[in-house]
Parts: structure tokens; C-alpha cells; sequence
């Protein structure tokens, strides 16, 4: 009904457009992820941390690395408690390991009070820092039930710190804004803003809309449908969120299930009106490079609008129209300086459909942590390509079957370890009594055999006695 569909946004409004919030400035590089400063310790050492809706722990650097301006010095902050107890983190692409302890942090340059939460402190990694991002740690904005720590040991998010303190409301929000001119300027930068608490009413336009946040672990969306241009893939929506479906600010691209992403691209290339690019452009192995000349716009309008849609509520879902300006993303070529390249930032995952920061920077996310739920709306971010058709969302629409929607693994039964043994045990056993079995039976006729040959020779030498008693 259209009144429902209305009131939801000012319902929405009633509970979070308040004043009570702190707005931070995100800095980054293109497909280096964002990243906002943070105060650690005391006295205060300052960083750059990585915002990832795709985890749970934060972590700094702790030692010397090459590629890193600075660490966080431990033994400097009087402060600083450790646990002793060792960790490691592995991310899709990356790994550290450390050290778990606990320091007083807040967000350098806001209004709040420093608070105590667990903190990392990475001594070792591997493909985890990226040179010339910029960023010394991560803070990993998840929920805290993901939250990898060693056993014993239970960590205090610094989320959950934030709102125990009672300073700000349990959410917050992130307004990406993606890269800013990348063809006039080596060092390209992109920019955007995080604010703790409630939602900052300059950073959208228009209304919020609410998508249900299925499982309080990552923020676990659930995708209904995805079309490309108004076809849809046709694929079962199981299989669009398998095994799962994320908002993950901390991974650049839109990645895609292996058969959907087939499906996918294979939908994109009929339905853009483009045809001298190869197959290495179009699974983003290779880039597309014209003239600074020519138009971007010229470029962008000849690919489809993208329409994602995400469960509002059991019957109800909404639908984010992306532009192709959010998933052909600009790159700097390598080796000429008079081009502007494109990428297609959609990859395969075999870890799920997420939703990534090239499509977040078409939008303004609120996540409100305490109602199980993120708000969408579109974004006040000046637009890359102001020629060409921003990024928009529209609801609500009536949605069926979706229960059908939540993908199930198919798990092979296991069995316990302790009946793994007991069948073992059974089984030499069984071995064990078949060979005795086999050995008596094979003693048993070499003994009858034995019989029977002392037998024939008995008869022989009877009959032989009795010719020569004859003769």
C-alpha cells in the first residue's frame, strides 16, 4: 500500500535523524580502501586505519614494515595492557598475526571521550598491507560475533565501547565518494565521510530506504534479484547469495558467485552497445583506454544500468538502480599519460555475492546496529560523470517466496571422531580374527592332507608285505 510505503522513511526518520553525531573525514586511494585517523594510547599516537564493514577486529601495525610510515609503539603508552595470547587473522586476500591487548582509542579530531577497547598489534603479515595506501591498521566494523580472538579470550569492540559510554547511539555511517579526478592528477585521492552516531541529513538526497539485515554477523543482506539493463539473469535467488551476501566497505569490487558472475557478464556484454573489446576487458583482466578527448559520458552511456534487488522486509523489497559509472571504474594507465582507462569492477567470489565499495559509492549507508537493519539513500557526493545517470533507489515493491532466497549449504554428514576410532578399532579387529580364521582353516587342511598321504602310504606298504609274503 502506498501509505506504508511512505511512512517507512519517516518512521525511520522518527527513531535516527536526530543531532547526536560525529562526522569524520574519509581519505583513500582508488581501490586502496578508506581509511579515517585514530588516536591510540597514551599519550595519543596518531594513525590511518581501514574502515571494513567486512570484519570484526582491529588491528595496528606494531613493528617495523618498509612499506609503512609509521607503528604503533606499545611500550610508549602508559596505558597499553596485553593479554600474551597470540592471534592471526586471514582476509581474502592478505594475512597478519600479533598479539592481543587492550589500549584507551577514540577518532582524532571529533567531540568524543577516549574510550578502552581490544586492540591487535600486528608483528607479522603477508600481502596484507598495500604500498602507498597510506593506512597503518584496520578497523573492522562488523558484528562482534565474527570477532576472531584467541580461546579465553573475550574481546571489547570499540563500536560497543563507544555506545556502553553512552556518547553516541550503537551505528553509524559511511558516505563514500569515490575517486575525484583521476585524469588531471598522479596522485589521485578519493574522499568521503563516516560519521558515528545519527544519521547527518547533508550526506543524502531524497528518502531512506531500509534493507533487513538477515544474519548479525557481517551485514548479511539478502538479494532477490539481479538484472542487467530489465533482464533478469534468470538464476535461482539461492544462488545469488550464496553462501552469502555482504555490504563490505573494506572490498573494492562487486563480486559475484561463480555461476552468477558467468551468467552476469555474459548478460552485460548483450546488453551493451559496445563490441571492439575483447573477453579481457570484459572479466576485468585488461583495461578499456580512449583519448582524453573524448567524452567519458560517450563511453559510460553505452553500457546498461545494473538493478540490484534487496529484501526491505518479509514481503517487501527495494531496488538499487547502479550506473555504470559505479561498476566501470577508472584506473590510471601504466604507460601513458594522455588516456583515460576503464576497468569492470565485477569479479568472481567463492565466498558469496558482496556487495563492495564501487557500488557503496553510489549510495549513502546508514547501519543502524541497534534495529538489525541498514538504510540506503542516494548519495550528496558530487558526481564523477555529471552527464551521465547517477546511481538511484526505488521502494517499496511487493516481494514473494523469499524464504527461498537464504542459501543453504548442503553439508556431508561428518561423523564424530570418537566413532571415526571406534570403527578403526572394530574393523583391525575383524582384520585380525579373518586372518586367524584363514590360518586355522589352512592348518586344519594341511593336517588332513598329512592324514590322508600317511594313510595312502600305510596301505602301500600293507600290500607290498603281502606280495613278498607270497612269493
Amino acid at each position: 500500500m502506498q501509505w506504508v510505503q511512505d511512512i517507512i522513511p519517516l518512521m525511520c526518520c522518527v527513531f535516527i535523524c536526530h543531532s547526536a553525531s560525529d562526522v569524520y573525514r574519509l581519505q583513500g586511494k582508488p581501490a586502496g580502501g578508506y581509511y579515517i585517523e585514530i588516536e591510540i594510547g597514551t599519550p595519543p599516537q596518531l594513525f590511518n586505519v581501514l574502515l571494513d564493514t567486512g570484519s570484526s577486529n582491529f588491528a595496528i601495525a606494531s613493528s617495523y614494515n618498509p612499506i609503512l610510515s609509521t607503528y604503533f609503539d606499545s611500550s610508549k603508552s602508559t596505558s597499553f595492557t596485553t593479554s600474551g595470547q597470540s592471534i592471526q587473522v586471514n582476509y581474502t586476500q592478505g594475512h597478519w598475526e600479533g598479539i592481543v591487548g587492550s589500549d584507551v582509542i577514540n577518532f582524532a579530531g571529533g567531540n568524543l571521550t577516549a574510550v578502552r577497547a581490544s586492540i591487535s598489534l600486528i608483528q607479522e603479515s603477508r600481502e596484507f598491507f598495500e604500498n602507498g595506501s597510506q593506512w597503518q591498521g584496520i578497523l573492522g566494523l562488523a558484528y562482534q560475533s565474527i570477532t576472531i580472538s584467541p580461546d579465553g579470550y573475550q574481546p571489547t569492540l570499540l563500536l560497543n565501547s563507544l555506545a556502553l559510554s553512552g556518547q553516541v547511539p550503537n551505528s553509524f555511517s559511511m558516505q563514500l565518494c569515490g575517486p575525484r579526478d583521476i585524469s588531471d592528477n598522479d596522485d589521485v585521492a578519493t574522499g568521503g565521510n563516516f560519521t558515528l552516531g545519527d544519521v547527518d541529513r547533508t550526506q543524502y538526497t531524497g528518502s531512506l530506504y531500509s534493507v533487513l539485515v538477515v544474519k548479525e554477523r557481517y551485514y548479511q543482506l539478502l538479494i532477490t534479484d539481479i538484472k542487467v539493463g530489465n533482464t533478469s539473469l534468470g538464476v535461482e535467488c539461492a544462488e545469488l547469495n550464496k553462501d552469502k551476501t555482504i555490504l563490505d566497505s573494506g572490498t573494492t569490487n562487486l563480486r559475484l558467485p561463480t555461476k552468477v558472475y558467468s551468467k552476469f557478464i555474459k548478460m552485460l556484454k548483450l546488453k551493451s552497445n559496445i563490441s571492439n573489446l575483447g573477453d579481457a576487458f570484459w572479466y576485468g583482466t585488461d583495461l578499456a583506454c580512449f583519448n582524453h578527448s573524448n567524452d567519458a559520458s560517450s563511453f559510460y552511456n553505452q553500457f546498461p544500468v545494473i538493478h540490484l534487488h534487496i529484501l526491505s522486509t518479509a514481503q517487501q523489497e527495494v531496488v538499487l538502480y547502479v550506473s555504470p559509472v559505479q561498476y566501470l571504474r577508472p584506473v590510471l594507465p601504466l604507460t601513458s599519460t594522455d588516456k583515460d582507462c576503464y576497468k569492470v569492477a565485477v569479479a568472481s567470489s567463492s565466498a558469496g555475492t558482496v556487495i563492495g565499495a564501487v557500488i557503496m559509492e553510489g549510495y549513502f549507508a546508514y547501519f543502524d546496529r541497534e534495529n538489525g537493519s541498514v538504510l540506503l539513500a542516494e548519495t550528496t557526493c558530487s558526481p564523477r560523470t555529471p552527464s551521465v545517470q547517477p546511481s538511484t533507489i526505488v521502494g517499496y515493491f511487493p516481494s514473494s517466496n523469499t524464504s527461498s532466497c537464504m542459501y543453504i549449504a548442503k553439508h556431508n554428514k561428518v561423523l564424530p571422531t570418537y566413532a571415526i576410532v571406534l570403527i578403526v578399532v572394530v574393523s583391525l579387529i575383524l582384520v585380525v580374527l579373518l586372518s586367524l580364521l584363514i590360518v586355522n582353516l589352512i592348518c586344519k587342511l594341511k593336517h588332513r592332507r598329512r592324514r590322508r598321504m600317511q594313510s595312502d602310504t600305510n596301505f602301500y606298504n600293507l600290500v607290498d608285505n603281502s606280495f613278498d609274503t607270497e612269493y
